[in-house]
């Protein structure tokens, strides 16, 4: 549906405020974004206002990161086992 399509790209245009996580040591410098030719530069530790679909890449970039970690933490665990 051509009208369900146009609602979810302004949804997903809408500004949204979101602050990025910040330490002293990996999570220390800014994150580029870039999607569509559409490039973002996000200071970590402030909040920023970016478009939602910016907020959904990075959820997304974190869930993997989430994933990624546990299945390394899974597979280190089976490798103990065998020793």
């Amino acid at each position: 549906n051509l009208e369900a399509v146009r609602a979810n790209e302004e949804y997903m245009k809408q500004p949204v405020t979101i602050k990025l996580f910040k330490d002293n040591g990996k999570y220390r410098d800014d994150v580029y974004v870039s999607v569509n030719e559409k490039s973002f530069l996000i200071k970590r530790g402030a909040e920023v206002t970016v478009p939602r679909f910016i907020e959904e890449v990075l959820k997304n970039s974190l869930s993997q990161d989430e994933y990624v970690a546990s299945l390394v933490e899974k597979l280190q665990s089976d490798y103990e086992k065998t020793l």
